[in-house]
C-alpha cells in the first residue's frame, strides 16, 4: 500500500491529506461511484478556506463519509431552506420578472 503523502510547499496540507485518503481509500464512495455511473452529476470546483476545509474533513471522518457528500448534503439543506424561505422567494420572484422584462426588450427588437 504506498505511504501517504506529506505536506511541503508544492503540496499543501489540505491537497495532501486528500490525495492521500484518495490513494489509500479509493477514489470514490459506492454512493459517488453510482452518482457518477448514472450520469446525473456535475463536477465542482469549490475554494473554501484551509479552517472550514479542516472542519468539514473532521465532519466527514466522524460520520465515515467523503467530504464531497458532507457538502452535497450542506447544499441540499441550504437550497432547501431557501426555497421555503418566504423572502427569498419574494426575490426570486422579483428576478424572475425583471428576466421576462429584459427577454421580451430583446423579442420586441
Amino acid at each position: 500500500m504506498p505511504e501517504p503523502l506529506e505536506p511541503s510547499p508544492l503540496i499543501p496540507r489540505y491537497l495532501a491529506f486528500t490525495l492521500s485518503r484518495c490513494i489509500l481509500q479509493g477514489m470514490t464512495s459506492p454512493k459517488e461511484e453510482q452518482m457518477a455511473s448514472q450520469g446525473d452529476t456535475k463536477s465542482m470546483t469549490l475554494r473554501i478556506d484551509e479552517a472550514l476545509a479542516e472542519r468539514v474533513r473532521t465532519i466527514a471522518e466522524v460520520e465515515d463519509t467523503t467530504v464531497s457528500e458532507v457538502i452535497r448534503d450542506a447544499l441540499a439543506e441550504h437550497v432547501e431552506r431557501r426555497r421555503r424561505d418566504p423572502e427569498f422567494q419574494t426575490m426570486l420572484q422579483r428576478n424572475l420578472r425583471r428576466h421576462e422584462e429584459l427577454l421580451s426588450m430583446l423579442a420586441d427588437g
